[in-house]
């Protein structure tokens, strides 16, 4: 029998319209080789608001003071999955944070070749217009939250 791995992680949701649709700030990632929400595991003793804020000051580089995260997610997010970055099933228990970024931390996250707007059609496709892989977790996660349906 296959030992499941359990892992407990914070995403910072962001978002925001363009000519009517959603599109989400996601962050290259070298070792998922793949574009993928902004957050990560959390850490002991760390609540999952903390780890939420920590991801964003360190992944955007901005100070605590340019973005906001509430204090109680919008969802809590708990299912199996295969991790491919581990190889094993897992059990993620997520909570995803809806967060507002000031608008100069929102232009230097613009500005950094890492970050980009990723709209449903990439999402759907697994592909950025540009060539870029979009990880399958970021449809996952949209998908349980009810904001990407399939067309």
């Amino acid at each position: 029998m296959t030992a499941v791995r359990e892992l407990q992680a914070a995403v910072a949701l962001i978002r925001k319209q363009y000519d009517g649709e959603w599109s989400y700030l996601c962050q290259w990632s070298d070792s998922w080789r793949a574009l993928h929400f902004i957050g990560g595991h959390r850490e002991p003793g760390e609540t999952f608001r903390e780890c939420a804020v920590r991801e964003v000051q360190e992944e955007l580089l901005i100070g605590s003071g340019e973005f906001d995260v509430p204090t109680e997610p919008l969802s809590r997010l708990d299912y199996m999955a295969f991790s491919e970055s581990a190889g094993v099933p897992t059990r993620y228990q997520m909570a995803v944070f809806p967060t507002v970024l000031s608008a100069d931390a929102e232009g230097r996250a613009n500005a950094a070749p890492e970050n980009a707007w990723v709209g449903a059609a990439d999402i759907r496709r697994g592909a950025t217009t540009d060539g870029r892989r979009v990880s399958p977790t970021v449809a996952l996660i949209l998908g349980k939250l009810g904001f990407l349906t399939a067309e």
